[in-house]
């Protein structure tokens, strides 16, 4: 009897898993670029599975030629030891949200960044919102 009864968990599990799981892999914010255009930026932050999953609460509400607007929380991940957002984290951002802009003008050239030189005015706390164009 218990056997049967585990053995039914397991399958719904499973048939609940094939309904709710997407048979897709999602793509990267560069293919979305190349499929869609630069809309394809606007919206939720999807990552593959990279070293930018640390970025998978970042929001993209607006593009214009040469610009990306949105925002991201200073989340768990993105903390240094005291709570606030981590130096790499913000090189991170601008890596990629610049990669996001040089997109909106050219869908086909993502660019690489070669050089990241970063000023920090004041510490961004963990909850906080971090707004970025």
């Amino acid at each position: 009897m218990l056997t049967r009864n585990v053995r039914r968990v397991v399958q719904c599990r499973a048939a609940l898993n094939r309904a709710f799981s997407s048979s897709e892999e999602p793509k990267s914010f560069i293919e979305r670029v190349m499929e869609q255009g630069s809309d394809g930026l606007v919206g939720k932050f999807v990552n593959k599975g990279g070293f930018d999953q640390c970025l998978d609460g970042l929001t993209v509400t607006s593009q214009t030629p040469g610009e990306v607007e949105g925002h991201f929380e200073v989340e768990p991940g993105l903390q240094n030891t005291y709570k606030t957002l981590h130096g790499g984290a913000i090189a991170t951002v601008i890596d990629v949200v610049g990669t996001m802009a040089l997109l909106t003008k050219d869908a086909t050239k993502p660019g690489v960044s070669i050089e990241i030189n970063s000023c920090y005015l004041n510490a961004a706390a963990a909850g906080d919102t971090v707004e970025f164009k």
